[in-house]
């Protein structure tokens, strides 16, 4: 698929509960995020379900644990996500092919926190059981349905995508290409 509809992937997660029921949404929670700009670049923020636990049993959100209980996603203009949770830091790189608008590589590395060997223990989990259910979801889950609106964008059945009020971070990915490119900001409708 193309190398923008692989990162738009990254780009919102109300698709969670649905398209990731097995995987990601048992730990990410899918209708909460916060986004900030800075310059091409974006972060996005989005609570894991140990947020839940935060809000009842630490009414002071000055002492939670951020790193604990949220998942930070910084888009580096134009191809590079970095992804820091719990465990570490996910790098993924996405470079268009040169043959075809419609093919894309995924590189992606994850740096381990050094102090996660004992949740990896206690939970009878391994550092390969990570990586390999992390990229299981991207490709098996995310990239499949990419592949789709590939498709359908190839043959011309959607001429057209809209992105809701609620994804920031996708129209700001959007803006920023089309601004580099001389093409006006996409539009806002009033609803």
């Amino acid at each position: 698929m193309n190398w923008k509809l692989a990162i738009d992937s990254y780009g919102e997660i109300y698709h969670l509960n649905i398209l990731h029921a097995k995987t990601a949404a048992k730990e990410a929670l899918g209708n909460l995020q916060v986004i900030d700009t800075f310059n091409n670049n974006l972060r996005m923020v989005v609570a894991n379900q140990k947020f839940k636990l935060m809000r009842l049993f630490m009414p002071n959100m000055g002492i939670w644990p951020y790193r604990q209980i949220t998942e930070t996603t910084y888009f580096f203009y134009p191809n590079v996500l970095m992804l820091v949770d719990t465990f570490g830091v996910d790098v993924v790189r996405i470079f268009p092919l040169e043959d075809s608008p419609t093919k894309s590589r995924t590189i992606h590395t994850w740096y381990i926190h050094p102090n996660v060997q004992q949740h990896f223990e206690t939970h009878g989990m391994s550092y390969e059981d990570r990586l390999r259910a992390f990229r299981d979801a991207v490709a098996k889950e995310d990239y499949v349905m990419g592949e789709d609106v590939q498709l359908n964008a190839d043959i011309g059945i959607q001429s057209e995508i809209f992105l809701g009020r609620n994804e920031g971070a996708l129209q700001h990915f959007h803006n920023v290409r089309r601004s580099g490119i001389g093409r006006d900001l996409l539009p806002v409708e009033d609803v």
